[in-house]
């Protein structure tokens, strides 16, 4: 049901904003620009206008506990089209997503990815929305019943994601508990409905400080789960299944940033026709792991808030990764090594030395690297048995800045038990192989390849 359809008459009045279309970047103001900034969306703004349209085309379906179309916000008419394109409300299944106390989080959960009014504006500030009253309130009270209206909002969006050209998700629901594993549920059918359309979807972590696991639905496969970082700083909700952290200070908050960042990577994807294939089975999947390759080494984070927090001293990135390179451990048995770490007093500025010792490195990062192992050994219990075979046969290459910290390949082959050797220059190899791969490129087959069978029929 489209906002000119008379059916939301009254409910989404329209107000025009007589903005001319070529004067819109100067008047440009970030929703948040403490955020914006180390995301990297301004810059992006800057470099890429009138390139790229900052989500034009595009629709976002926001899931909530209602919103009210009555506010300024989202009645306005842009010359790309309405803000707001459609509304449903899984509860009445009807076009009014008005929220019911104790409802009260979903007129503004969307501001950050989608507002374009009076020259503020969020990340995809050009794209159009739909808005889904999907539960009764954003913190659910139990999953039980919760999740039914949930699965009957994705499937009303995956119904008419070609309509409206919906292209992401942003679920913001959560249940405030700390999950391991996915929790079984209806809402699983359609996430995946969704992510075979091609349609991305997220939710938040949480915003309890757990370190243990995370909020419903983001630990369920086929919804990414977006934690938060702020200055520095790992916090709010996290555990090995948070797909990705974003500079935020509410994880709703970073979950909204970054399907904004995903609907400007699709339209760049598209129109560079760039192989997105490359990256993942579906341009969800895809993005993702673009995301993941962007953000600075965790481990680095890790020792600099472990010497932070410890000794009341600040390092930089580079010294965090020295640190690691030098001293890192993440198997026990290994030589113990010493060194002396420079940074500045957090308290008085100065420059300031401590020793720091390799046993000390090993015990801040060996759970870490134990989880990363852990994510191997899932990923192989889901892939074909040729490949594993494949896998078995030729051994595992250790690629990347944390191959180079010792113990990595040992505690990967007693996980898999799969030979694993670390890559020449592991840190730039797989930027010399794309760069080499080029020279290939006509020659290249598409799609997977049985690298066993190839090997049988030449013999």
């Amino acid at each position: 049901m489209t906002t000119e359809n008379n059916t939301l008459a009254g409910i989404l009045p329209g107000h025009e904003i007589d903005t001319p279309e070529q004067s819109l970047a100067d008047l440009r103001t970030p929703y948040n620009k403490t955020y914006f900034e180390p995301i990297g969306i301004t810059r992006v703004w800057e470099k890429y206008d009138g390139i790229l349209s900052w989500g034009e085309g595009q629709t976002l379906a926001i899931l909530d506990d209602g919103c009210d179309l009555n506010v300024p916000e989202w009645q306005t008419v842009h010359p790309w089209g309405p803000k707001v394109r459609a509304a449903w409300n899984a509860f009445e299944q009807n076009n009014d997503p008005t929220p019911v106390p104790p409802g009260y989080h979903g007129t503004s959960v969307g501001y950050p990815s989608s507002i374009c009014y009076r020259g503020l504006c969020g990340v995809a500030y050009r794209n159009q929305t739909v808005h889904v009253r999907a539960c009764s309130i954003v913190h659910l009270p139990q999953i039980s019943g919760e999740d039914v209206t949930l699965a009957l909002a994705l499937n009303w969006v995956a119904d008419h994601a070609e309509e409206y050209n919906i292209t992401a998700v942003n679920l913001s629901s959560l249940d405030d508990q700390h999950h391991t594993e996915p929790y079984p549920t209806v809402l699983d059918a359609p996430l995946h409905r969704l992510r075979e359309q091609n349609i991305w979807v997220s939710a938040p972590c949480g915003n309890h400080q757990y370190t243990d696991g995370i909020s419903w639905p983001a630990c369920q496969e086929c919804c990414f789960a977006i934690g938060s970082v702020e200055n520095e700083k790992v916090f709010n909700d996290r555990f090995h299944n948070t797909d990705l952290l974003v500079h935020a200070k509410f994880t709703s908050s970073s979950n909204a940033y970054v399907v904004g960042c995903y609907m400007i990577w699709r339209e760049a994807v598209l129109k560079t026709q760039f192989p997105w294939q490359n990256y993942g089975a579906t341009m969800p999947d895809a993005a993702m792991a673009m995301f993941q390759l962007t953000g600075r080494d965790y481990f680095d984070e890790v020792i600099t808030r472990y010497v932070r927090r410890k000794y009341n001293m600040v390092i930089g990135q580079v010294t965090a990764e020295a640190v690691k390179i030098t001293l890192g451990q993440v198997y026990p048995g290994g030589e113990e090594l010493h060194m002396d770490v420079k940074g500045r007093d957090a308290k008085t500025g100065s420059p300031r030395s401590i020793p720091m010792s390799s046993l000390e490195i090993y015990e801040i990062l060996h759970r870490h690297a134990a989880a990363i192992a852990d994510e191997v050994t899932d990923v192989l219990s889901r892939t074909s048995p040729e490949l594993v075979g494949d896998i078995a046969a030729t051994g595992i290459t250790l690629t990347g800045g944390c191959a180079q910290i010792a113990g990595m390949k040992e505690l990967i082959m007693e996980k898999t038990h799969i030979p694993c050797v670390v890559a020449d220059d592991p840190a730039s190899c797989a930027a010399y192989g794309c760069g080499k791969s080029l020279a290939w490129i006509n020659h290249m087959q598409e799609g997977p390849i049985n690298i066993a069978r190839k090997r049988l029929m030449r013999t």
